[in-house]
């Protein structure tokens, strides 16, 4: 994947091993674990990052392998009733409807955002080193 230059292309980084470390680096479909090869986890947007308003929310992207987000990029119907069950169908509609909002964030917005999830990629690795496994949530910036 390319990310832009920039501040949006270091925040699609940032955020992206946060929602790969959040789900422990195990695909949200088939349940693999990349955690040894975690070029293997992508990070899939429930709706293109070009809709600013979930681009780098919490409930904006999930954990999917290679092989499953291929297949759910060809297949946007199987995509939609997926994200509908792993989500429920009114968490579904709210992303959806924060989607299709107009939000512009600032430079100092951008940067908050940043240093925020830096910090909770931080607590995630801490937690790991402990020995966590599994899931762990994260909060979103907004």
């Amino acid at each position: 994947m390319k990310y832009p230059k920039g501040i949006d292309g270091s925040l699609d980084r940032l955020f992206k091993d946060v929602v790969r470390e959040s789900a422990d680096y195990e695909c949200q479909d088939c349940h693999r674990n990349y955690r040894h090869d975690t070029r293997k986890a992508h990070t899939a947007h429930i709706h293109s990052r070009q809709h600013r308003p979930t681009r780098w929310h919490v409930d904006g992207a999930i954990c999917l392998c290679a092989s499953c987000h291929r297949r759910f990029t060809d297949f946007p119907l199987e995509w939609e009733g997926f994200v509908r069950t792993h989500y429920g169908d009114d968490k579904y509609d709210l992303i959806k409807r924060l989607a299709w909002t107009i939000r512009k964030y600032t430079p100092a917005e951008k940067l908050e955002m940043k240093e925020h999830y830096r910090a909770q990629l931080a607590y995630m690795k801490k937690r790991r080193a402990n020995g966590e496994g599994g899931f762990i949530d994260f909060v979103g910036y907004d």
